[in-house]
């Protein structure tokens, strides 16, 4: 209990703008107000009564009241890792913020917070970290030791999940996760932080174990993410086990997350480009497009849309094929619908991905000396913007760019470059 109080002590105090030396006059010496805070000893009632009394904590010890609690926090955390709507629990956790500040569930009412902060827009999706969340992360590192199994799950998956920091202390942080559980949604995120940084044959990995055990738990929402996930990393250099599992994952689709169809489409479509099946690639696409317009009643003309990245890449590759075949113009009737999408928040990457398209239209593209210069931008850029698929796919023609201009060295290191990412 004494990690809790000291917490609490803590955490009332800078919130009053209280120095140490101003907390504990007359009550204790400021050096042992530092070990209260810090939990390293157990403070006589006395002391630790005038300190609740000059910070005005109402410390709350009732049995059946902290049952109540705790159970609320129990059902958020709940419904937030299997997407479902929170509002109800928040609003009464957020009636009795006061009362949790005050209680020994005061750590768990801190990491509800850190959640509520950093998935403000929608669940389980990229955080928004900011540099608040970022504190008061530092913050409770320090109590991690003294945390329940189900806080350092908690604390572990956040720390895994905030992107500021490391790859490696990503994993560590999600390992430390699934040491108190052993579960899905670990395996899952390890995938994704792993795909994202272009690890494909970790992230693999990951995501096969997930697959494995979120069909052992019933998790049908990782079931169906790790399936796409897996289909997703074999795009880049296994065409055979890239549509067997999104074969599968279709099949899934189709009552786990209908709105994916389009997802599964789109990216058999691009994978078919990089295989230069053309002609195949462009009935996948259109098949995505039909999609992605059945969710949006008129998607060319609404200026603020969900989607437009996604109708931005897809007429991208819709372009990109077109021109490969030779139909010019429909190529261009596509470029045009993309460049709709771009406005002054886009992704520079998708600005200079539209304008090598543009470039591509001219027959004597290989010539131009500025089609060179941006490719190779793109290239050593657009992997962080957009992810390491991106990059490859533009790396693949920067190499057959160079083999034209007979700079084999130039076309090889670029080639083991792409393969070091595969592996």
């Amino acid at each position: 209990m004494k990690q809790y109080i000291g917490f609490l002590i803590r955490q009332k105090r800078l919130q009053m703008n209280l120095s140490q030396e101003g907390l504990c006059k007359g009550i204790c010496v400021v050096s042992y107000l530092s070990k209260i805070e810090q939990g390293t000893v157990n403070a006589g009632e006395d002391i630790i009564e005038q300190l609740f009394t000059r910070l005005k904590i109402s410390y709350i010890t009732d049995a059946q009241k902290l049952k109540e609690m705790k159970e609320n926090l129990s059902s958020y955390f709940d419904a937030f890792f299997h997407r479902e709507e929170t509002s109800k629990w928040e609003e009464f956790i957020d009636e009795q913020s006061e009362l949790y500040q005050t209680s020994q569930l005061n750590l768990s009412w801190q990491l509800y917070q850190l959640y509520r902060e950093s998935f403000q827009d929608s669940q389980i999706e990229e955080p928004s970290s900011t540099d608040q969340v970022q504190s008061t992360c530092n913050e409770l590192k320090k109590y991690e030791p003294y945390m329940t199994r189900n806080q350092r799950f908690l604390f572990g998956y956040l720390m895994g999940y905030l992107s500021e920091s490391s790859y490696e202390d990503r994993m560590n942080w999600l390992n430390m996760a699934g040491q108190q559980f052993n579960c899905s949604i670990i395996y899952n995120l390890q995938g994704e932080i792993s795909f994202n940084v272009g690890k494909y044959m970790d992230s693999i990995r990951y995501f096969e174990r997930a697959y494995q055990m979120a069909a052992e738990e019933g998790n049908a929402l990782v079931l169906f993410n790790s399936s796409f996930m897996l289909a997703t990393c074999y795009t880049n250099h296994d065409y055979q086990n890239m549509m067997r599992y999104y074969q599968r994952t279709l099949e899934l689709a189709r009552t786990i997350a209908p709105q994916s169809i389009y997802n599964i489409y789109y990216n058999i479509g691009a994978t078919l480009v990089e295989h230069k099946q053309y002609e195949e690639a462009i009935e996948n696409l259109e098949k995505a497009k039909r999609l992605l317009t059945q969710s949006e009643e008129n998607p060319a003309q609404s200026e603020k849309r969900k989607n437009h990245i996604n109708w931005l890449l897809l007429y991208h590759k819709l372009s990109f094929s077109h021109i490969q075949l030779g139909h010019i113009e429909k190529a261009r009737e596509y470029l045009a619908l993309a460049k709709e999408y771009i406005d002054d928040n886009s992704i520079p990457g998708l600005i200079k991905m539209l304008r090598l398209i543009e470039m591509r239209l001219d027959k004597d593209y290989v010539q131009n000396p500025e089609y060179e210069a941006l490719l190779l931008d793109v290239y050593e850029s657009v992997g962080d913007e957009l992810g390491y698929g991106f990059r490859n796919f533009h790396g693949r023609y920067l190499v057959e760019l160079y083999k034209v201009k007979r700079r084999y060295k130039d076309a090889l290191e670029i080639t083991e470059e792409i393969e070091r990412t595969l592996h």
